[in-house]
């Protein structure tokens, strides 16, 4: 609410600056008139209503950059219109002069009054000060309730978009496991017979020279079953298996070294300062000033905190300080800007940090 208020008198303010420049220029037309034997009050009222409304037109005009291409071009000529007409109409109107002579002489001689009985008459200049009364009356009192009622239904609003918005769907479910293939075990029965054999072997080797191995039924407590190639029959104590044979035993080969601990992982995101992030830009997008926030005169910084992922791009951007009227174009501008991409550790992260846009009028 209270940022309606300081709109409400920012506006009053401007109202109050128009006036102060309005009442010594519409003092011009009252002083010609006055020559004439018109009345100076109603004339001044006439000449400083009719320069207030002129400049109103004309910084409205002005305030959206002179579009002569579309309907606020017509301001331009209201308020030169309004501005040439007062003096115009002081230069061309009729002296005040008695139609008839009044039968006795008063006190101070003939006075010159508004009455039906002369020539000159200031009776259209009452209707154009009470119509200017009237107006500045209506535009106060719209000009206020707009501005009251359009914020706050934009603030209302903005609530219920955030309050319906619908959550996001939940992920599909997985695919089904694809069944496992199944194997056919084909049984296979050994001869029990002598069979013959259906080829004869291409070669016979030579019978072997070596001593046979004898199987006692003994070995080594902790030997291998059956034996290692190139071993001793019974087996060695204290041997392992792949050691030489008549070699004396050795110590036990040493543990193995311990797992190596993981390096704990760089962290994906890290915060930066507003000047240390402005000097990484590559590119920079300023924001345009909002005609609305023009004509009501305000001005001021916006901070705006940007996410910026691993390739240097804006992902994310919201106002965190600054005047409501200026606030969306500075969050348009934070999304045009590009960064270099931050790297730690070797990786590229993401970024966290705030940009301020300075607007002056």
């Amino acid at each position: 609410m209270s940022e309606q208020i300081d709109l409400v008198v920012s506006l009053l303010l401007s109202l109050l600056v128009l006036i102060a420049i309005a009442l010594p220029t519409g003092l011009v037309p009252a002083m010609i008139a006055k020559k004439k034997g018109r009345s100076l009050a109603l004339w001044w009222m006439y000449g400083t209503f009719a320069i207030f409304f002129a400049e109103t037109s004309l910084v409205v005009w002005w305030t959206y950059d002179m579009p002569f291409n579309n309907g606020m071009a017509l301001l331009l000529p209201i308020g030169l219109g309004l501005i040439i007409g007062p003096l115009v109409h002081a230069v061309q109107a009729t002296p005040a002069v008695l139609t008839k002579e009044q039968s006795a002489p008063m006190m101070f001689g003939q006075l010159v009054e508004s009455s039906p009985n002369r020539v000159g008459d200031d009776r259209l200049i009452y209707f154009f000060d009470t119509m200017g009364i009237w107006a500045t009356l209506a535009f106060l009192i719209i000009a206020t309730t707009g501005i009251l009622l359009i914020n706050a239904n934009l603030s209302t609003s903005d609530e219920q978009v955030t309050l319906l918005a619908a959550p996001p769907p939940p992920p599909p479910p997985p695919p089904p496991a694809a069944p496992a293939p199944v194997q056919k075990v084909v049984k296979v029965e050994a001869p029990t017979g002598f069979v013959a054999a259906k080829e004869p072997p291409k070669e016979i080797k030579p019978p072997s020279t070596a001593p046979p191995v004898i199987n006692t039924g003994q070995g080594v407590t902790g030997g291998v079953e059956g034996g290692v190639p190139g071993g001793v029959p019974g087996g060695v104590p204290g041997g392992v298996p792949g050691g030489l044979v008549g070699a004396t035993p050795t110590d036990p080969p040493p543990p193995p070294p311990p797992p190596e601990e993981k390096k704990p992982e760089p962290p994906k995101i890290i915060r930066k300062s507003g000047g240390v992030l402005s000097g990484e830009a590559i590119r920079r997008a300023q924001p345009p000033y909002p005609p609305l926030a023009k004509a009501a005169r305000v001005s001021g910084a916006v901070v705006v905190e940007i996410t910026i992922d691993e390739d240097g791009n804006v992902i994310s951007a919201r106002a965190m300080s600054g005047h409501p009227l200026l606030k969306d174009a500075a969050v348009a501008a934070a999304r045009g800007w590009k960064f270099r991409p931050t790297l730690l550790s070797g990786q590229p992260v993401k970024v966290i940090g705030t940009i301020t846009f300075n607007f002056t009028p």
